[in-house]
C-alpha cells in the first residue's frame, strides 16, 4: 500500500495513524511513503519506520503570475516521478492525506488505475480533495458537514481524524514521561509548525507576568521553525532563572500528543490534527485561527466547535471516542 502527504505535520501524521493501524492489524503490510526529497515527511516516514521514495520538490509559490506556470511544470514532473515510483513498488492501493505535496501521487493513481481513498482533516476541503474525491473508492472526512463542498458526495464517511494514540497516555503518565510535577498548570502554545508571529509577540509580551503571578504555572511555547526565539522578551531569561525552568521553548515538537496530554489548556492555531488530538486528550482549547489559512478552513475548523451538538457526535463517532 502506498500512502502520499506532506508539507505539514496536519497532512503527514494521519498518514502515520493509519500506518501505525495497518501494521496493527497485519504486521507483514508493505507500505511506501511518497513525498518530497529532504522534507518533513521524510523525516517523519524515517522515525516510524516507513519506507519512502521522493519526487521532486514541487513549488507551491502563488505570490507572482510567472509561479503558476513553475507550478504547473513541477507538478507535470512529479506526476510522472511519482508514476514510476508506483509502478515500480505495484500497491494494491493508494492513501492520500491532500495538500500540495499529494497532488502528483494522488493524480498518477488516478492515471493508473490505481485505487485510491482520501483523508481529508479539514472543515473546508482542501484543492486536491475536491478535484479527485469523484474517483475515490472512498473520502474519508473529519468533520459533519464537509461533504456539502464536494462536487460528488456519495462515497463519503464521516469517521474522524486519525492520530497517534501511542503518544496519548492518561495525564499523569504523560506528565510522568515528560518530567513535570503531577500538580503544576501546563499551557501549551503553539502556533503552527512555521510560527505566528502575532501569537508569539502577545506571549512574549505577558509570559513573565504570568509566571510571576501564578507559582505553579509553567508554559510549552512552540515558536515555529522559521521564528528567531531569541526576538521575544518571553524568551531572553537565563536558564538558570527559577522562571527559565517553568518556561520550556522549543521551535517545533515531534511528540506533541503528549504535550496536549499533559496540559490543562492549548492554546494556538485551528489546525484539524491539533484539535483532534486536543479533543482526544480532553485538554480544554483556546483557538486563534489563522485568517490566510488556505479557504479559510482553520476559521471553519474553530466555528464547528462552537456547535455541542457536533462536538457529542464526533466524541461519539470519531478519533476522540
Amino acid at each position: 500500500m502506498a500512502l502520499a502527504g506532506g508539507g505539514t505535520g496536519g497532512h503527514i501524521y494521519p498518514l502515520v495513524a493509519v500506518a501505525q493501524a495497518l501494521w496493527q492489524l497485519d504486521p507483514k503490510i508493505e507500505l511506501l511513503f511518497l513525498g518530497q526529497l529532504a522534507s518533513r515527511e521524510q523525516r517523519e516516514a524515517a522515525r516510524a519506520g516507513i519506507s519512502f521514495r521522493a519526487f521532486h520538490r514541487q513549488d507551491n509559490r502563488r505570490s507572482k503570475p510567472w509561479h503558476l506556470a513553475s507550478s504547473l511544470f513541477w507538478i507535470g514532473v512529479g506526476v510522472v516521478q511519482a508514476g514510476t515510483l508506483l509502478r515500480t513498488f505495484r500497491p494494491r492501493f493508494l492513501i492520500g492525506a491532500g495538500g500540495y505535496v499529494s497532488l502528483p501521487t494522488v493524480a498518477a493513481a488516478s492515471l493508473m488505475r490505481i485505487p485510491y481513498v482520501l483523508l481529508e482533516q479539514n472543515m473546508v476541503p482542501g484543492k486536491v480533495t475536491r478535484a479527485y474525491c469523484r474517483g475515490a473508492r472512498a473520502v474519508f472526512l473529519t468533520f459533519p458537514g464537509s461533504q456539502q463542498h464536494l462536487v460528488s458526495s456519495d462515497n463519503t464517511h464521516i469517521v474522524g481524524n486519525p492520530i497517534r494514540v501511542d503518544l496519548l497516555p492518561p495525564r499523569l503518565e504523560a506528565r510522568r514521561q515528560l518530567g513535570l510535577s503531577a500538580d503544576c498548570q501546563l499551557v501549551v502554545i503553539v502556533g503552527g509548525s512555521q510560527g505566528a508571529k502575532r501569537l508569539n509577540e502577545a506571549v512574549g509580551q505577558v509570559a513573565h507576568q504570568l509566571l510571576n503571578a501564578h507559582p505553579r504555572l509553567e508554559l510549552f511555547w512552540v515558536l515555529g521553525k522559521s521564528v528567531d526565539s531569541l526576538s521575544f522578551p518571553g524568551v531572553g531569561v537565563t536558564h538558570a532563572s527559577p522562571l527559565q525552568r517553568r518556561l520550556r521553548v522549543a521551535d517545533y515538537c515531534e511528540e506533541m500528543p503528549l504535550w496536549l496530554a499533559a496540559a490543562d489548556l492549548f492554546l494556538g492555531r485551528a489546525g484539524s490534527g491539533m484539535l483532534s488530538e486536543s479533543l482526544a486528550a480532553g485538554t480544554p482549547m483556546l483557538l486563534v485561527p489563522y485568517p490566510y489559512s488556505a479557504d479559510g478552513h482553520q476559521a471553519a475548523n474553530a466555528v464547528f466547535w462552537k456547535k455541542p451538538e457536533w462536538l457529542w457526535f464526533y466524541q461519539r463517532n470519531g478519533s476522540a471516542s
